[in-house]
């Protein structure tokens, strides 16, 4: 779902459909946060979810998906503070393959004997 098809990057969209389809939605005023309570912590005391701030991006609605197993459709009220939690979360997910990345290479190196100068 999260994946770019080859063929995607060549096709184009024409000025006409651009303007019917891709210009002026809004979420609206109104729109809350729409981060799960399982990442976000809304709906406990009150039980009134803060407005969202920004729309949600890829990214984002990416992590929300793999660590709750829920889809948030990209453009969906964020409030501020699930988009620092959710940026946190997405930075500790690129440090962990960075780490991994890093230890392949190492050993990588150590099974075929290439020195570390090279």
């Amino acid at each position: 779902m999260f994946t770019k098809n080859e063929c995607l990057s060549i096709m184009k969209i024409y000025p006409n459909h651009r303007a019917k389809l891709g210009l002026g939605w809004t979420r609206g005023s109104s729109t809350r946060c729409r981060v799960p309570e399982r990442t976000s912590n809304h709906g406990k005391g009150k039980g009134v979810r803060p407005k969202g701030e920004r729309g949600l991006g890829k990214r984002e609605s990416e992590v929300i998906l793999r660590k709750t197993g829920s889809f948030v459709q990209v453009g969906s009220g964020v409030c501020r503070t699930c988009r620092e939690r959710l940026k946190e979360m997405i930075d500790t997910e690129v440090r962990e393959r960075m780490t991994l990345d890093d230890e392949v290479t190492f050993n990588l190196k150590q099974v075929t004997g290439i020195s570390q100068t090279q």
